[in-house]
């Protein structure tokens, strides 16, 4: 009886814990912001190489748009930037769909 009582009072503790939440994380806002994304995509369990790619990205983003911080863009200067990347580089409709995907 006390095997099954204090097995039940185990699991009504462990099942009103709160269930950590791994979906969001936020970086360090004092870092720098290509320290930022590194720490997202480690958090993330990206490759070193999928990083670097997707640093490339957001680089050319902030210099096609004179080095604005990308905080202060909104999904017009993104759909700009994408436009561009299709007119003027040749980049697959396709990719430019997949890139403004959420």
């Amino acid at each position: 009886m006390l095997v099954k009582q204090a097995f039940s009072e185990n699991l009504r503790v462990i099942t009103e814990m709160p269930k950590p939440t791994f979906e969001k994380f936020l970086p360090n806002p004092k870092l720098k912001l290509q320290e930022q994304v590194h720490e997202v995509m480690r958090f993330k369990h990206f490759s070193h190489r999928t990083e670097s790619a997707y640093w490339h990205w957001i680089r050319g983003f902030i210099l096609f748009h004179q080095k604005r911080h990308p905080r202060e863009m909104q999904a017009a200067e993104v759909r700009a930037y994408l436009s561009h990347l299709a007119v003027a580089r040749n980049v697959a409709a396709a990719t430019q769909n997949q890139a403004f995907t959420p």
